[in-house]
């Protein structure tokens, strides 16, 4: 028989989280960029899901004042749509793509907010190789090259 605590769980998703992978196998030639899967992982559903993903690139200098700055950010930013079969635990590929290039990820549930950072690059022998670190709440949670045999797929 299930506690009250479980119940909970069950209901609001509240000790599951998300991140992002990019497939860097199936690039896509005509657009140059690799689709994504999203992990859920924990023992249920995540409620009320929904994403941002955000480009992150180098500091332009002063060749752009704090409100074209923060306009070209905000440009830069956009919502990926999670539905309730994405938000159950394991993987997800989803219809969005990414290139080559650094990104942010936020993501919102009943059971509070993951935060990822995400690279995709090519190494020195031309290789597509990425590197994440997935936080839920304050704690790290996932990261890739993993650290301290926490393996996650690349």
């Amino acid at each position: 028989m299930r506690g009250v605590g479980e119940d909970k769980e069950a209901v609001t998703g509240t000790k599951s989280w998300a991140y992002f992978v990019a497939d860097i196998n199936e690039l896509n030639a005509q657009t140059n960029d690799y689709p994504i899967v999203m992990f859920v992982e924990g023992k249920y559903p995540m409620r009320g899901a929904i994403a941002e993903v955000q480009t992150i690139e180098p500091y332009q200098g002063s060749q752009y004042s704090a409100e074209q700055e923060l306009k070209q950010m905000l440009s830069r930013k956009r919502t990926i749509r999670i539905t309730e079969a994405d938000a159950v635990p394991g993987a997800h590929p989803l219809s969005e793509h990414l290139t080559i290039g650094k990104y942010a990820f936020m993501i919102f549930s009943v059971g509070g907010i993951c935060t990822e950072s995400l690279e995709i690059s090519r190494n020195s022998s031309g290789q597509i190789t990425q590197t994440y670190k997935v936080y839920n709440g304050r704690k790290l949670v996932a990261q890739f090259p993993a650290k301290k045999n926490k393996a996650r797929p690349q």
